[in-house]
């Protein structure tokens, strides 16, 4: 079987297509981020302690959320759960757990973990460079080839 080389015009769909996804994943990321970001300045810290651990299947998975039951300033009790679950849980019934809580609106809390608050948006934001990357040189390939 021979193989052709890619023409000019595949090269600038393929690479048009990849920069256009990897330019949405960026976008989607730095969002994110800031987002995060600006969502930490209005909380403040507090502890919780693991209330329930929420087993959830999906498809062939199992996945473990922690329920955290904190108290406000004011006293007043709230929880909430994780947002991320884990294949196995590292979390226990009665477990003491550092949160972080928006005072003016005490739904909004996250367990104060790198893996809770930063992970999702980082990784949104390096997935882009797997769409930009490629895209970027397919589009030199295109633009740039002399033959």
């Amino acid at each position: 079987m021979s193989s052709r080389p890619l023409s000019r015009t595949g090269a600038l769909l393929i690479g048009l297509t990849f920069t256009v996804i990897g330019l949405v994943l960026l976008f989607i990321g730095l969002f994110w981020l800031n987002a995060t970001s600006e969502r930490l300045t209005r909380m403040i810290d507090g502890t919780g302690t693991v209330v329930e651990v929420i087993r959830r299947r999906v498809g062939d998975d199992t996945n473990y959320y922690p329920r955290i039951e904190f108290q406000t300033q004011t006293g007043e009790t709230f929880q909430f759960e994780s947002n991320t679950g884990g294949s196995s849980t590292s979390y226990r019934v009665g477990d003491q757990v550092p949160i972080l809580y928006n005072p003016q609106m005490p739904q909004d809390a996250t367990i104060n973990s790198w893996y809770e608050i930063w992970f999702p948006p980082i990784v949104i934001t390096i997935l882009s460079l797997s769409g930009l990357a490629p895209g970027i040189f397919a589009l030199g390939l295109a633009l740039f080839d002399k033959s």
